[in-house]
């Protein structure tokens, strides 16, 4: 091969890894934007109930406009006499909160883990993903009169992942919701919110511009609102009991 041949292939080989590098960090700068304009929802209340959200960056609000368009947000504006204490951070796991939970010592209405989506980005194995987050619920029960549980959906169908990615985000999360929902029927205090939706019945598929926020991983304003229309009857099922 000729001095030639192999210059051109070294620098297509540093231009396409100079590209890869670029999109990482392009993604990257996305999502600090993303988080730098929002902080976690938090509200005072009226004293007639209390909230404790223990979360990532989905409870934390990334990705929306604005923190009160968040899950937590359009809670506190449809129960505004609920107090609202918020503990999310971003790139938290369920190991992460299992710290948090140890000390929690107040009695709240509800507790409101939306939290388990970093653990599959990571490619933890379902079952211990699932098993961790039944330990994270069995430690919380005391500490609440009722659990709600929320992890992202369908994260493959985000415009983050292609082709195999995609297709691998697709199955994990697909076999993450069966399991939460069997483990979450075992405790009379917990309800799983099942997020996932098949891709062809899926809105953040069907209009991603719309759904996910500019980093292409996390909803925008208008997605969480539909995490939030899928939540509201388990919030409003508890508070009726109250």
């Amino acid at each position: 091969m000729t001095y030639m041949s192999w210059y051109w292939i070294l620098t297509i080989g540093a231009l396409s890894a100079l590209a890869i590098l670029l999109y990482i960090n392009l993604s990257l700068l996305k999502t600090l934007f993303l988080i730098a304009r929002v902080v976690p929802y938090e509200q005072p209340g009226g004293g007639a109930g209390s909230v404790l959200v223990i979360g990532d960056s989905t409870g934390y609000g990334t990705g929306a406009s604005r923190s009160r368009d968040s899950v937590m947000g359009r809670f506190g504006n449809d129960y505004p006499w609920y107090r609202i204490e918020n503990d999310s951070k971003n790139g938290r796991t369920v190991s992460g909160a299992i710290e948090v939970a140890k000390n929690v010592s107040h009695q709240y209405s509800i507790i409101v883990l939306q939290i388990g989506a970093n653990d599959l980005l990571q490619k933890k194995s379902v079952d211990s993903v699932v098993a961790e987050m039944k330990t994270l619920i069995e430690m919380l029960i005391p500490q609440a009169e009722q659990i709600i549980v929320l992890t992202s959906g369908n994260i493959g169908a985000t415009t983050r992942f292609t082709g195999e990615q995609a297709a691998y985000f697709e199955t994990v999360s697909r076999a993450y919701t069966d399991e939460m929902i069997v483990i979450t029927r075992q405790h009379q205090s917990v309800s799983f919110v099942p997020l996932f939706d098949e891709p062809s019945e899926d809105p953040f598929v069907a209009e991603p511009t719309r759904y996910l926020s500019a980093d292409g991983l996390h909803p925008s304003s208008d997605g969480y609102g539909l995490w939030y229309e899928k939540a509201r009857p388990f919030f409003e099922r508890i508070i009726e009991r109250e």
